[in-house]
């Protein structure tokens, strides 16, 4: 008999213990953290470079979303509907790759108020190089009242940075309708 369990094993197991073994099969980690990353499509390459990263053992399944050749021609509340539903719902974190121009887009607070809404813990990182930022006014509010981290960009951290935020998640969903939340307009990097 092969180490492979035929197919009517998983019929016999929970839920849980049959999509974990199956995940397991398939070559995903069920115990990993699911990350969501919201960047600006301006600065694909070094969000790539940051993706990079899941060959390390960080503890992190990256779900990244190129989404322009599927639905490029729909509305944008079906783009929306379909990054919350299909990539921001699945993840227990948002990373949100912060270059210069990422506070500009209109997705930036979209997919920021849906992370939060899905209960997804936040966390913003300086890509390589950006020493000072703007941030999006959605997650200002989080930043303001202690309940996110902005961070440069030190790898060595990023396991321990997706961790906490993964920890601060309740905190932060319970925070959408009762804090009172700071809006300032311009954060430079260095005292986090």
């Amino acid at each position: 008999m092969s180490g492979i369990l035929p197919f009517p094993f998983l019929l016999n197991q929970t839920p849980k213990n049959s999509l974990g073994y199956l995940a397991t099969l398939l070559g995903s980690d069920p115990l990993k953290r699911k990350v969501f990353v919201s960047y600006d499509h301006d600065d694909t390459d070094q969000v790539n470079g940051f993706l990079g990263l899941r060959y390390l053992d960080l503890g992190v399944d990256f779900i990244n979303h190129k989404l322009d050749h599927k639905i490029g021609g729909q509305d944008d509340e079906y783009k929306r509907r379909v990054i919350r539903e299909q990539h921001i719902r699945p993840a227990s974190v948002t990373v949100i790759l912060i270059g210069v121009n990422y506070w500009m887009s209109k997705w930036s607070n979209w997919e920021i108020e849906d992370s939060v809404s899905e209960g997804n813990g936040l966390l913003a990182i300086a890509l390589k190089g950006v020493g000072q930022a703007n941030l999006p006014s959605e997650f200002q509010k989080y930043y303001g009242a202690g309940l996110v981290r902005f961070w440069g960009w030190e790898p060595s951290k990023f396991s321990q940075l997706i961790n906490e935020a993964y920890q601060n998640r309740e905190q932060l969903k319970a925070s959408m309708d009762t804090a009172q939340l700071f809006l300032g307009k311009k954060t430079l990097l260095g005292g986090f």
